[in-house]
């Protein structure tokens, strides 16, 4: 019996797949109780990572949120920070110009960043941007490593133009331009640990399966922003605590 012939990508699919996968994750991150609660656990072990680098719970708060974009006050309790993130994220990912890479192309970007070190995303301005906000689709999940060590499958990623970074009073730079960016996995790609798996079965249960594309994480990124030798310093150390914190 001859095997099934694997179907060959085309724009014209891609597109429509991508619109479809858009409509459905935003229905998700919209609607689904599991979403909140995922999402939850996500914001309060980031809260934890900053709280455990600067040794003050009030300071890590502002950081997490100022961070992602937001200005005090912020969120009284963990319920209202995931109702917060997701909406806007919802919001977002809805309002976004659609773009569709190649396999092709897919593949000299992959290449491409590669070779970009900090000194170059220091240059990144919103001159470099495509438009104001924007959602691209790769043509296939990438396989990505985390600071963690932990193993993720990349398969688009949204950013929106403009945002500011809010840095804790005392702090020299207090608001700094940057670019709200997130990444999604691919909810049927290769990497597929029990915690995810274990995730999906409850999303299946609630009546809530999961959407072609899984939100994983929201940063700002700081444009035409030199760091100092201190704020590298500061960021590795942050990097060696989220990583021997095994999360």
């Amino acid at each position: 019996m001859t095997a099934k012939r694997q179907k060959e990508w085309s724009l014209t699919g891609a597109a429509r797949a991508a619109r479809e996968a858009r409509i459905a994750t935003v229905k998700h991150l919209r609607e689904a109780p599991i979403a909140r609660l995922w999402h939850m656990g996500k914001l309060q072990r980031a809260h934890q990572f900053q709280a455990a680098r600067t040794g003050d719970s009030g300071t890590a708060t502002a950081l997490l949120f100022g961070g992602l974009g937001y200005r005090p006050p912020f969120p009284a309790d963990w319920q209202a920070a995931a109702e917060l993130v997701l909406a806007d994220e919802a919001r977002y990912l809805a309002e976004a110009d659609l773009y569709i890479l190649t396999p092709q192309m897919c593949d000299v970007v992959i290449a491409a960043a590669q070779t970009l070190t900090r000194e170059d995303l220091e240059l990144l301005s919103e001159d470099d941007l495509p438009g104001l906000t924007g959602l691209v689709v790769l043509p296939h999940p990438v396989i990505v490593r985390a600071v963690t060590g932990d193993l993720g499958d990349d398969r688009a990623f949204t950013w929106r133009f403009p945002a500011h970074i809010q840095r804790p009073s005392g702090w020299r730079l207090k608001n700094v331009a940057a670019v709200r960016m997130s990444a999604y996995h691919d909810s049927h790609g290769p990497v597929r640990p029990d915690t995810f798996l274990d995730f999906a079965a409850r999303a299946r249960a609630q009546g809530t399966p999961l959407p072609p594309l899984l939100l994983d994480a929201i940063r700002c990124l700081p444009l035409r922003f030199a760091a100092t030798p201190e704020q590298v310093q500061a960021l590795e150390k942050y990097v060696t605590t989220v990583r021997d914190a095994g999360e």
